[in-house]
């Protein structure tokens, strides 16, 4: 089995729950796995790593709120792009989550 990935894609946008991550620009970073068949790809079937990109970063638009919802959007957006694939991760990260305290960051994981 073949596994693709593309980590660290960033992104900044006024994205969150609370009222004062409409006004601040947050930091988020996605990384994405993607599990294929050898066979798949002797068949021509690959995952192209610029689709995954623009899914990524497409995905972060303020009717998405919560790290919940940016993953499931990817995951679903992915599984439709590439049909084919046995396994997809998606895990988003809220770098330096304004809330008290130092925090690196907060992360939320959907692997199907």
């Amino acid at each position: 089995m073949y596994t693709v990935s593309l980590h660290g894609v960033k992104t900044f946008i006024t994205l969150g729950l609370y009222p004062e991550e409409s006004v601040l620009e947050n930091e988020f970073e996605t990384d994405v796995d993607v599990w294929t068949e050898v066979s798949d790809y002797r068949s021509g079937f690959f995952v192209d790593y610029t689709v995954l990109n623009t899914i990524v970063r497409d995905a972060f638009h303020p009717e998405r709120s919560t790290l919940e919802l940016l993953c499931e959007h990817i995951h679903k957006n992915i599984r439709t792009h590439f049909p084919f694939v046995a396994r997809v991760r998606v895990c988003v990260r809220k770098l330096h989550p304004p809330m008290e305290g130092k925090i690196g960051y907060s992360q939320v994981c959907l692997e199907l």
